[in-house]
């Protein structure tokens, strides 16, 4: 059973946008390694910083043979001094993670990364095999850890008791223990809806031989969407900036499909103390409205490095695009709109 824990706040449909766009990669700025085609399009991206370099987690499709394509992700480093001219430079890509698992078969989609007991740690959106068979569990997220220099893959995570059709816009967070930060679309008497739910895990989900299923439980719902909003789904991982608040960005889709970010504050429970009184960032540059999804910014990876945000976020499903947020200001923007 989920419990409902959404405080009062104030959204308006409107767009203040901070964002500074430094820069946006499309496939032709990546060339692989280890396999012997290219990417056609790479897109939503988990973020890691580590000392001077950026590592990003990028999805990936080689082609659109189907619908939907199979997407797989990419591994690449972009040292921080060439965050303003990412986009007249070509960096080496790994492929590292894709569909060979009955959780995610049909592709491997939207990473998130984290650092979970001082290991790295992909979530990610696995179209299962029921994908194109079955109502329910057609997509799930699915974890993996990377150890001894290879991703090991840990299992995809359920809902426990509820009817899911599918479950997306997911990470593992170190909040006061372990959560999970899900988004599933749950049946219930005859209807869906999309939620946004942090859930505890059981412990020593990474110790597992083989990739199984894992029950999420104690489920919050923390936020919903606003009235003018066809659905919110998380999107970065949280940040933390005080002693017990981090910082995350959502995206939501408003009434037209338009896809807009806008941020929280929460505490270490997961419960909201501030929220931006609109939306931060909406599509603006010809890529972020032009693409295979137009009209969408994405954000998926945060990180700070000193008074800046760095978001790298997924733009028209078909590029990533890197922007920075001055912390002073998203922060001033966040405190005069505080729940508590």
């Amino acid at each position: 059973m989920l419990i409902y824990d959404i405080p009062e706040v104030k959204r308006e449909n409107k767009t203040t946008d901070i964002v500074k766009r430094t820069g946006v990669l499309s496939a032709n700025n990546i060339y692989l390694t280890n396999y012997p085609g290219g990417p056609a399009a790479i897109f939503n991206p988990g973020l890691l910083i580590e000392g001077d370099t950026l590592t990003v987690y990028g999805r990936m499709v080689t082609g659109y043979y189907m619908h939907p394509y199979s997407s797989a992700i990419v591994e690449f480093k972009i040292p921080v001094d060439d965050l303003d001219e990412v986009s007249r430079k070509r960096y080496e890509g790994k492929l590292i993670i894709i569909p060979d698992t009955e959780y995610d078969m049909w592709g491997v989609e939207d990473p998130r990364a984290t650092i979970v007991n001082g290991e790295k740690v992909l979530v990610y959106c696995g179209l299962t095999k029921r994908y194109y068979t079955e109502d329910l569990f057609r997509n799930l997220p699915v974890a993996a850890v990377y150890r001894n220099g290879i991703w090991k893959k840990i299992g995809a995570f359920k809902v426990r008791g509820a009817k899911v059709v599918g479950d997306k816009d997911a990470f593992l967070a170190e909040m006061n223990g372990l959560k999970m930060f899900q988004r599933p679309t749950i049946r219930e008497n005859g209807t869906t809806k999309d939620l946004c739910v942090i859930s505890e895990v059981p412990e020593g989900i990474f110790e597992t031989s083989e990739p199984g299923e894992i029950e999420t439980y104690n489920g919050i719902v923390p936020i919903d969407k606003e009235k003018f909003e066809y659905k919110i789904g998380w999107g970065t991982p949280p940040l933390k900036v005080g002693k017990d608040e981090y910082l995350l960005i959502l995206h939501a889709a408003d009434m037209d499909a338009v896809y807009k970010a806008f941020a929280v504050l929460m505490n270490g429970n997961g419960k909201i103390t501030a929220v931006t009184p609109h939306y931060i960032m909406e599509p603006q540059e010809i890529y972020e409205k032009y693409g295979d999804r137009p009209h969408v910014v994405f954000p998926t990876g945060i990180a700070r490095l000193d008074d800046e945000i760095i978001i790298a976020y997924g733009a028209a499903d078909s590029f990533i695009g890197i922007g920075k947020i001055d912390f002073s200001e998203i922060m001033s923007i966040l405190d005069s709109n505080r729940v508590y």
